[in-house]
């Protein structure tokens, strides 16, 4: 009996670029969501009312926002990175016609 192979099987390159792709769309979506936030939040900070609440909620849009510039920022890299290792445009799909 020979021992199992320690080393798990590598992904397609197909695969490990749609991996990439939605790192990169999740990033793009909690800026626009961050920044929607951000420009909700914003104006609630001046006006009458609860301000701990809305300073909050500004904090909260600003964290999301600069969560989404850091994930793209990674997301950007690990591509520039992946595309060293396998060529440009590895694992691209192209549509069928």
């Amino acid at each position: 009996m020979s021992e199992p192979d320690p080393q798990p099987p590598k992904r397609s390159l197909t695969m490990q670029r749609i991996a990439l792709n939605r790192a990169r769309v999740f990033a793009l979506t909690a800026i626009v969501v961050g920044a929607v936030m951000t420009l909700l939040a914003a104006p609630l900070v001046f006006s009458n009312g609860n301000v701990v609440i809305h300073v909050g909620q500004l904090v909260l849009a600003i964290a999301v926002l600069v969560l989404g510039i850091l994930r793209l920022r990674n997301a950007r890299k690990e591509l520039r990175a992946f595309e060293e290792e396998n060529g440009p445009g590895a694992g691209d799909q192209k549509p069928v016609r």
